[in-house]
């Protein structure tokens, strides 16, 4: 590591392609693999750049579920650990029947990662988040 006015640098290994490039802020202490996560997040490769977006596109819908689903924590939670394994395509959609008239689903629509609850008898539909 090289220290340069207070910011250490590094060399990090992208996750994906594999390209090393010069990390910066790196901290005392930081193992290779958090170097190389850094690494990883400043590629410009097609597979880091998706990461990229899967990851922000959870952490915004993850931040509208907090805010305005209006279901108890546990269950904001459950709904929160869904988002990864739809986004990454791993699983189609998830759907969670909150009780016999609320169901919430977390799916891909129009290319966007989305959590909707859907009430019935209410003709409500509300998109708690799209990203």
């Amino acid at each position: 590591m090289e220290n340069n006015e207070n910011n250490k640098t590094a060399i990090g290994t992208c996750w994906f392609c594999g390209q090393q490039r010069y990390v910066e802020h790196v901290t005392e202490g930081m193992d290779a693999e958090q170097i190389n996560i850094l690494a990883t997040d400043e590629c410009d490769c097609e597979e880091a750049k998706r990461a990229r977006e899967l990851r922000n596109s959870i952490r915004a819908v993850g931040v509208s579920i907090e805010e305005n689903l209006g279901v108890p924590r546990v269950l904001r939670e459950a709904i929160k650990g869904l988002l990864e394994p739809v986004a990454a395509g791993i699983a189609e959609n998830a759907t969670i029947k909150v009780n016999s008239q609320t169901t919430i689903k977390i799916m891909i629509k129009e290319g966007r990662l989305q959590c909707v609850k859907t009430v019935k008898d209410s003709l409500t539909v509300d998109e708690i988040g799209g990203h």
